[in-house]
């Protein structure tokens, strides 16, 4: 089962490509350049050669660490879909998890080389498809390489373009979609690509609600016809669904937890979990809602508010977008109706963008002739004016310093400096081969653990406070040695900070430091190492204690 569903998730989209250049003809024969074209080629050149120096260092970033490559790396060293004891993130859509698991070795997780350069090819992939489509839609040559410029140049693009994220691989997924329709290919391949589309992320469960009543509405005397797009639909996009759905009772969990609920998961986190993804963006009010377009063509901070950048040329491509007449216009609108109601991060806008791309540019093409050089330079300049914001957040040139001087221990010391409350733990970690450690209040960062983790990350160490608060030490050490736990993380700067246990019950806080203390006398912990805020603990058996050290 699991071979079968990595297999379907990671061969579908080349078959069809495939499937697309045997039986479409070549229809330009004329491979001749015109000085424009070939400086345009070059340009696209330069820029992905950008592209893999922002990519460069090794991966650092949030959702990389936590869940896209860390379950990657489990899934390839036990060689199939594994429970990573209720990391949460491992209830999401795995499609993207299951390619790069590909990019692993089964032996110790290890990548085979720089993940991050795989979303580089995708993202060429990308640019080339809407190149390919809107030249064949009799787009003279520098009007498509224009197209993919444009998309290229855009900030988040770039940023997301150039890390372990799932956008890419979800754009160009999307993408494909989009040509589909636009060639009314048949719907059972049309079916099987938007499922390969909900496989990925959650927010891509809008394209087949949309879809399914475009296509209904369409076929209303004939529903054996549709029959087809359904099964193709359900074959890639449901084998995640229904895992969550025997497993917690909820097909997508943790989210819609007011309607499935989900074993596993409680009220108080799908509240908090609600409140953290509706921090982003610029608020919620009608007012907030009326300025939201303008907000999102103008924003240019990558770090708050949406977290990222588009850019003005998106407010003409899409005025013209919306003219088109077409599927595509109501799956664009609608996907951006539900991206407003949902996380506005505009990483998750994203692919939306190139189905706004193949609709305006004929259009634009034919009403405006020499509107590409002012799309161009107006991409372009937007994002040459964030090239030193995108620059501060890939970190780029610390890590070539470090390659420059240290060129043998370059990502050891770039590591060490981005990640320095996690990265040092984990090495001294690894050199002590624990058979299972728990990180709490460890932000979840452990792809660079090479032992199994428990995480308590998102809302925090919930887990290893309930357990302290609720048991007395002697029943918190048989725990931990029942779950073969034999060292314990911690990070003193989040962990019984603030009273922040209270939350538990009213002076949980100070009941879970004495039961802490206690087992810190009894040495039923034992603290062996410190790295600034972070202590680790190894967790006594019952024959041998290990040396200690002062604890906080």
């Amino acid at each position: 089962y699991n071979l079968f569903t990595q297999i379907i998730l990671l061969s579908s989209p080349w078959l069809m490509s495939i499937w697309k250049i045997r039986s479409t003809s070549i229809r330009h024969n004329s491979w001749s350049l015109s000085t424009m074209d070939a400086a345009l080629y070059g340009l696209i050149f330069c820029t992905i050669l950008g592209y893999f120096w922002l990519a460069s260092p090794p991966p650092w970033m949030r959702d990389s660490l936590t869940y896209h490559l860390a379950l990657a790396k489990q899934y390839a060293i036990h060689g199939q879909y594994v429970e990573t004891d209720l990391i949460i993130f491992g209830f999401f859509p795995q499609g993207w998890q299951s390619v790069l698991t590909l990019f692993h070795t089964p032996i110790d997780g290890t990548s085979l080389f720089n993940p991050r350069y795989i979303n580089v090819c995708i993202s060429a992939c990308i640019a080339m498809g809407i190149i390919g489509f809107t030249k064949s839609l009799q787009c003279r040559t520098e009007v498509a390489l224009s197209a993919g410029l444009i998309y290229l140049w855009t900030p988040t693009i770039i940023e997301f373009g150039t890390s372990c994220y799932v956008q890419p691989w979800l754009t160009m997924t999307a993408l494909y979609l989009a040509i589909a329709l636009q060639e009314r290919q048949p719907l059972w391949r049309i079916g099987l690509i938007t499922g390969l589309l909900c496989s990925l992320k959650y927010s891509a469960l809008i394209v087949p609600c949309i879809l399914s009543l475009l296509i209904l509405s369409k076929h209303k005397d004939s529903i054996r016809e549709v029959v087809p797009f359904f099964i193709g639909l359900l074959l890639i996009g449901g084998p995640f669904y229904v895992r969550n759905m025997i497993m917690t009772g909820n097909p997508t969990f943790p989210l819609m937890y007011s309607i499935f609920g989900g074993d596993g998961w409680d009220l108080w986190r799908s509240i908090a979990y609600d409140i953290t993804l509706k921090n982003y963006g610029s608020g919620r009010t009608i007012l907030d809602m009326t300025l939201l377009p303008w907000r999102i063509l103008t924003t240019r901070d990558l770090t708050g508010a949406f977290q990222g950048s588009i850019g003005p040329i998106w407010a003409v491509l899409t005025l013209y977008a919306v003219k088109h007449k077409g599927w595509l216009r109501w799956l664009s609108l609608g996907w951006f109706i539900f991206w407003c109601f949902q996380v506005q991060q505009i990483r998750f806008l994203v692919p939306i963008l190139p189905w706004i791309l193949i609709q305006s540019i004929p259009a634009l093409s034919k009403t405006i002739q020499r509107w590409w050089g002012f799309g161009l330079c107006l991409a372009l300049g937007w994002g040459f004016s964030l090239a030193k914001e995108l620059h501060y957040n890939q970190q780029t040139s610390v890590y070539w310093s470090h390659k420059l001087h240290h060129s043998e221990t370059a990502n050891e010391r770039f590591l060490q400096h981005r990640l320095p409350e996690n990265f040092p733990v984990y090495q001294h970690l690894n050199e002590l081969n624990p058979r299972k450690v728990w990180l709490v209040w460890m932000r979840g960062y452990n792809y660079y653990l090479e032992s199994e983790p428990r995480i308590d990350s998102v809302f925090g160490g919930y887990r290893f406070e309930q357990l302290l608060f609720e048991n007395t030490p002697t029943n918190v050490l048989a725990s931990l040695q029942q779950d073969n736990i034999s060292h314990i993380a911690i990070n003193w700067r989040f962990f019984l900070h603030e009273d922040n246990a209270d939350r538990i019950s009213d002076g949980a806080t100070i009941k879970i430091q004495q039961r802490f203390n206690e087992m810190i006398q009894k040495r039923y912990l034992i603290p062996i190492h410190q790295s600034g805020a972070v202590w680790i603990y190894v967790v006594s058996d019952s024959d041998s204690d290990s040396g200690s050290s002062s604890a906080p």
